[in-house]
């Protein structure tokens, strides 16, 4: 969803459309923290005008989680700097397991209940590494069970 009033417009139509229709909404991928909010309310908004509960809150995020904060660093920043995919370098996650707990977590309190992930690097051996880091994540997030 760009700046722009018609694409914010456009966004909002789709959201309303999820919350009529649908059994849940699905946040964009490209969304920074802020605009994911907005996703988020205006779903739950729309929920309650219709008298529905709302279901599944997912969110896409293309995420790093790297041996160590700089490794992650390392390997996504040149990505998101070289423009990934367009997106607002505020939207991909990547970190140590730590921090991408964390921001799991804030997404989480939002009032997200899923994330939907797809890697930022394309790099095999970086990816499944990030895969396995991801279990840890999850445990982490999911906190005692």
């Amino acid at each position: 969803m760009g700046d722009s009033s018609t694409g914010q417009r456009a966004a909002r139509v789709s959201v309303e459309r999820a919350a009529r229709l649908g059994d849940g909404g699905l946040g964009a991928p490209s969304a920074t923290p802020e605009q994911a909010a907005r996703q988020l309310a205006t779903y739950e908004d729309a929920c309650r005008a219709l008298g529905k509960a709302p279901g599944a809150t997912a969110l896409r995020r293309d995420v790093y989680v790297g041996e160590t904060a700089a490794e992650a660093r390392a390997v996504a920043e040149p990505i998101i700097d070289a423009g990934y995919r367009g997106f607002d370098p505020s939207a991909p996650i990547y970190g140590s397991i730590d921090e991408v707990a964390a921001k799991f977590r804030a997404l989480g309190e939002q009032g997200y209940s899923d994330i939907i992930i797809r890697h930022l690097t394309s790099d095999h051996e970086k990816v499944l590494g990030s895969l396995r880091r991801m279990r840890e994540v999850r445990s982490a997030v999911a906190g005692p069970r």
